[in-house]
Formats: C-alpha cells, sequence, structure tokens
C-alpha cells in the first residue's frame, strides 16, 4: 500500500508542470468565452430629468428675516483717518470753538506755477512738500483749484468734509 502512495505521489511531482499548465489553460479558457458570450447588462436605474418648479410640498419653508442690525459704535474713523500714517490721530484743535486755518490743517502754499497749459501749486503738508495738479488727491486733501492771479489754491479736506482757500505768503 505504501508503494502505491509513493508512485502515485512520484508520478505527481514529475507532472507538477503539466497540472499548472492545465489549469492556467483552463482559466484562459474561460476569459475567452466571458468576452464571445458576454453576460447581460445590469439594468441600470432611470432618472426622470429635473423639472424647471419645485412643487409646493417640496419647497422648504422661508426663514423668518434677522433682526435690524444696530451695531454701537461709530467706524467712521476707520476711512477718514488713516491708522498707517504718522500724523492721523494728531489733535487738529476744537472744530466747534474756533474757525479751523491752514496751519490747523498743516498745509502751506509756497508757489503756484505754470507748466505747459496746466498751473500747479507747490504745498507743504506735515509730512512732505510736492507739487501738484488741479485735481490731484494727497493725504486726505484733494487740490480743487489754482488761482493764479490770487496766488491762492481751493483744497478739499476729507477729515473736515470742506473747502479751504490758501493763500501765498508774502
Amino acid at each position: 500500500m505504501i508503494d502505491k502512495i509513493q508512485k502515485i505521489l512520484i508520478w505527481f511531482w514529475w507532472n507538477k508542470e503539466r497540472f499548472v499548465l492545465l489549469i492556467l489553460v483552463g482559466i484562459l479558457g474561460y476569459r475567452v468565452y466571458v468576452i464571445a458570450y458576454p453576460p447581460p447588462p445590469e439594468k441600470e436605474e432611470s432618472y426622470s430629468p429635473p423639472r424647471k418648479e419645485v412643487p409646493n410640498e417640496l419647497k422648504p419653508p422661508i426663514p423668518p428675516l434677522p433682526p435690524a442690525l444696530s451695531i454701537p459704535g461709530t467706524y467712521a474713523s476707520l476711512w477718514r483717518e488713516n491708522p498707517f500714517w504718522y500724523f492721523a490721530g494728531e489733535s487738529t484743535g476744537s472744530t466747534g470753538a474756533k474757525e479751523i486755518t491752514s496751519k490747523d490743517l498743516g498745509i502751506t502754499l509756497l508757489n503756484v506755477r505754470q507748466v505747459g497749459d496746466r498751473w500747479r501749486a507747490q504745498l507743504r503738508t506735515r509730512s512732505t512738500t510736492k507739487w501738484y495738479d488741479e485735481g490731484e488727491e494727497f493725504e486726505q486733501f484733494i487740490l480743487e483749484q489754482v488761482n493764479p492771479e490770487d496766488k491762492t489754491v481751493v483744497i478739499y479736506s476729507e477729515q473736515y468734509g470742506r473747502r479751504f482757500t490758501l493763500e501765498m505768503r508774502k
């Protein structure tokens, strides 16, 4: 009996490559069969096209409007005074007690000159001295008008919200 089992095991040992080849040919044959005769496709779920209007029963309820905001404090200084400018927080005097002058504004007219067909004014502010054209913005001012006959200029101050006339010193 042991001889018969031993002979069977030796025969399997010598033919193992054939068994592996037979298994691989079987797998290849199955794959060729699946390609040649594919299974029927799975039925896909169909969806209806979207509607232009949502039915009333599917619409969510409209939430109530939020209460009106009343934020305490004034925030106008955020755009009126530049926090990144050195002289922004400097006090210019009490506005209600006396009339605001060019000295309170910290701006002085030094010269008026014609360049080509336009008039320019040389102005000294607290931080710089430069030549400006009519309509040009600088710091918190706008040079609106240059009057060469009177040697005056009209500037608009965004801080005070009004126009000031500056005269050249004699």
